[in-house]
């Protein structure tokens, strides 16, 4: 019976590409330090948006209209 059964095996990583590679978040250090709510990461996203907040003018001046 051999003892290498059910362990995983990593072939072909490179470990110089993972350290050079862009960044998958905004994280920084400035920023990690507070926490933020999903609606103020939703809200903050959503103004980002500029086709988003396009939209929430329109709708906003055809229901006050």
């Amino acid at each position: 019976m051999s003892t290498d059964r059910g362990r995983i095996r990593i072939t072909g990583f490179d470990a110089d590409r993972v350290e050079s590679r862009e960044p998958l978040s905004d994280w920084t250090e400035q920023r990690g330090t507070e926490t933020e709510s999903r609606w103020g990461r939703a809200w903050r996203e959503f103004r980002d948006n500029r086709s988003a907040m396009l939209g929430l003018y329109t709708v906003a001046l055809m229901s006050v209209s």
